[in-house]
């Protein structure tokens, strides 16, 4: 079949974990072969992903993932726009608006906008939340067994995110296909197969 919307939720979750892993592989492997090449002409380039996926936060994984571009945004859009040495409000729209912009560089499609928005909206939460919990609480909790818990969760949280919204987003040409996909996705229209 080549219709996505005739299938359940595992095929749509096997194809959106398969998808997530090829555009790693894809991005990973070529600058990978880039960071050899330059070596063999004598030139070192930084290393492009840094275990993006072992991230505990879509902060973390921004930090890992695609490292020469996200650097660049946070040079030429994000400190020129005054970065994190703003007030907060301020700061949590410039984490905003360097998503989506990056979500636009992307592509000129409704789907990379939103993407971008997606990214933009989670640095948000993330950066409000990071506010709400005070260091002391958290490095307390990063030593006893319910901080290895919390942990497993934020990293679940990561993973369920970059998958679902690189599948969403990045894989589905159609944005009418995006919200019947996410409902396959979260079991809520189609079969379980």
């Amino acid at each position: 079949h080549g219709d996505p919307l005739s299938y359940g939720f595992f095929h749509h979750w096997m194809a959106a974990i398969a998808f997530t892993m090829q555009l790693y592989l894809d991005f990973s492997g070529y600058s990978d072969m880039a960071i050899g090449s330059a070596r063999l002409l004598g030139f070192d380039l930084p290393e492009n992903f840094r275990m993006p996926y072992l991230s505990h936060s879509i902060t973390e994984h921004w930090q890992r993932w695609h490292i020469s571009l996200s650097r660049w945004f946070r040079d030429y859009v994000y400190i020129p726009l005054g970065g994190n040495r703003v007030g907060p409000i301020r700061h949590k729209w410039n984490l905003f608006a360097v998503m989506a912009i990056s979500g636009l560089w992307h592509g000129a499609a409704w789907t990379f906008v939103l993407w971008g928005t997606m990214h933009g909206l989670a640095l948000v939460a993330e950066a409000t939340w990071k506010q709400l919990i005070p260091r002391s609480s958290k490095e307390r909790s990063g030593r006893a067994f319910m901080g290895r818990i919390l942990g497993m969760g934020s990293w679940l949280y990561q993973i369920i995110f970059v998958v679902v919204s690189d599948t969403l987003f990045f894989r589905i040409e159609s944005i009418s296909n995006t919200w019947p996909v996410f409902k396959r996705l979260i079991g809520l229209e189609g079969s379980l197969a």
